[in-house]
């Protein structure tokens, strides 16, 4: 079978586009192939397949994050990992992350306990932290040392478990944006990404489907966008462009085809 994965922008983007409007992924990334995009590029990085980026990489307060037991894999699949030993001490309440990498004398060793959680105000706090609370040292010991061990492997991406705790202690931000106006739309604009080591520009899907409309000869090319264009929620403001375009060009079609006499 031939592989899914894609080999070029443009298939990247087709693939975007088409997998914002499955349910097979997080619903973060439903309706916004935007995301998809960035975050099946961020995964090529890695060396993650497409869907497996989609699952295992959140956008938590704009910024991508890896979830725990996927950093565990990328480290252990690294080649370069001899040994991977987590331990917990039941009376001190501390969980220990040991990582053995080749060419490296010492391990790389990172401890984090219940009086750090209480001292970064987590310890007790409703949710995992109360609910399972060794898994939660375990998985910030796991992040301190995965990274120390293997910074060229993880990009500098942060750990989800670890970024949420932070968006929820984060202090409210008032946002001073000046509004847009009405007829501007945020995904007009080109993407700038990262792709093979390069920056690149990936033309956003609400301006391709607005070229695919200024391009139409049909009334059948205009019924296609119309389907594409499912993909972005009805209340949208990128949704009500398009329809307004797309209102558009199909009455001067059908004025084209049926001249008054």
């Amino acid at each position: 079978m031939k592989s899914l994965t894609p080999t070029t922008l443009q298939e990247a983007q087709d693939f975007a586009t088409l997998i914002a409007q499955s349910h097979f992924i997080p619903k973060e990334y439903c309706g916004n192939p935007g995301n998809v995009l960035a975050a099946v590029l961020m995964g090529a990085e890695l060396g993650l397949k497409p869907l497996q980026a989609l699952q295992n990489i959140a956008v938590i307060n704009g910024r991508p994050s890896i979830w725990g037991d996927a950093m565990k894999a990328l480290v252990m699949s690294s080649g370069q990992c001899e040994a991977f030993e987590e331990t917990f001490d039941e009376q001190t309440l501390t969980a220990t992350c040991k990582i053995i990498r080749k060419g490296y004398e010492k391990p790389f060793e990172a401890k984090f306990s219940a009086r750090d959680a209480e001292q970064a105000k987590l310890w007790g706090k409703p949710g995992p932290w109360t609910q399972y609370p060794t898994r939660m040292l375990q998985l910030r010991a796991r992040a301190f040392a995965c990274r120390d061990a293997f910074p060229d492997r993880l990009k500098g991406l942060a750990v989800a478990e670890e970024s949420q705790d932070i968006e929820e202690q984060a202090p409210e931000v008032k946002d001073v944006t000046p509004a847009k106006k009405a007829n501007e739309s945020s995904s007009i604009k080109t993407l700038k990404v990262m792709a093979g080591g390069h920056e690149a520009e990936v033309v956003s899907p609400v301006s391709q489907l607005l070229g695919r409309l200024d391009q139409a000869t049909t009334i059948d090319e205009c019924r296609e966008v119309y389907s594409a264009m499912q993909i972005f929620p009805r209340e949208s403001s990128d949704r009500k462009l398009l329809s307004k375009a797309l209102k558009a060009k199909r009455l001067k079609l059908e004025a084209e085809l049926n001249p008054e006499p």
